[in-house]
């Protein structure tokens, strides 16, 4: 176990750097990432600059760093960074023979540092304690494509098991041409919108969502909102843009223009089903998609809350 004798935490937009150093020879350095790419350079450079003084102090050796990322592309790009750091802090120590005889040893040492990914690094503590583990030592880390490929498809898996009851609650509502608005948070969250309406908080089902829409129903004039499996609230009032800034089709409906607007204020996917044709459309980022087979818009759908 790492001696936590200090801790620093320095933070940069939505990113932060947590750095932990004690007496033990290991030092740990992790990166937590919680939004886009958008400091995450900046934050690269803190990091490099925090292991190079730590280095050049001499309150750690380079078998004693650990730097973990998530791709191998951040690991190498990582090394390359450390390498820099290191050459610049020695051609600025050259007065202090101490300093710099540790820089020249890190530099020569420096692939004995754990750089790498997340699944490297525990694939390693698996190797090496396998009897423990029950595993067979042999095994073999998925390459990042193949992961890739294997979550994109667990997760479309889960997904549509999860939607299951909504897909067949929108034909339903299609077949028979009841409207309906139904929106599902994404990462921004919809309570702003969802304590407009009534509370449900009630599991997801096709029969709740066709009683909620339909006909005489006292929630069916507004939209449903849905949290991951959930329904949160039924009923909800929904902003309403500008009809100058939208085609001329839509400007007289108001589910259309209300699944519009959400969708420019937050990353929420809206569905409409038209009580006139019962064409379904899904609403994302500002733009409406009409769909004329369920099947196309379920895919949309959810190659959308993928995140692609």
């Amino acid at each position: 176990m790492l001696s936590e004798r200090s801790a620093r935490k320095t933070t940069a937009g939505a990113f932060s750097v947590e750095i932990f150093t004690g007496r033990a020879r290991s030092v740990v350095l992790a990166l937590k990432y919680r939004n886009r790419k958008a400091v995450a350079r900046h934050l690269a450079g803190l990091l490099v600059n925090r292991i190079v003084a730590v280095l050049a102090d001499g309150r750690a050796e380079v078998d004693g760093i650990v730097a973990v990322t998530f791709t191998e592309k951040a690991a190498g790009e990582l090394k390359l960074r450390m390498r820099a750091g290191l050459e610049t802090a020695r051609a600025k120590a050259a007065s202090d023979r101490d300093r710099l005889a540790r820089l020249e040893n890190a530099l020569a040492r420096l692939e004995e540092a754990r750089v790498g990914t997340i699944h490297g690094f525990c694939a390693d503590l698996l190797r090496e304690r396998s009897v423990e583990a029950e595993v067979d030592p042999r095994f073999e880390t998925m390459t990042e494509a193949e992961a890739e490929r294997l979550y994109s498809e667990a997760f479309r898996f889960w997904l549509q098991e999860k939607l299951e009851d909504l897909f067949l609650a929108i034909d339903y509502l299609s077949q028979k041409k009841i409207g309906a608005l139904i929106a599902i948070e994404r990462e921004i969250s919809l309570s702003p919108y969802a304590e407009r309406g009534i509370r449900v908080d009630a599991i997801l089902s096709k029969d709740l969502l066709v009683s909620i829409f339909f006909p005489k129903s006292p929630l069916h004039d507004g939209a449903v909102v849905i949290k991951g499996d959930t329904i949160v609230s039924a009923g909800c009032l929904l902003p309403l843009p500008a009809t100058h800034r939208l085609s001329v089709p839509f400007q007289t409906r108001t589910r259309h223009l209300a699944a519009i607007a959400l969708s420019v204020e937050t990353d929420a996917a809206v569905i409409v089903v038209s009580e006139e044709t019962g064409d379904v459309s899904l609403a994302v980022m500002g733009g409406l998609e009409k769909f004329t087979d369920a099947s196309s818009m379920e895919k949309r759908l959810v190659h959308y809350l993928r995140g692609q």
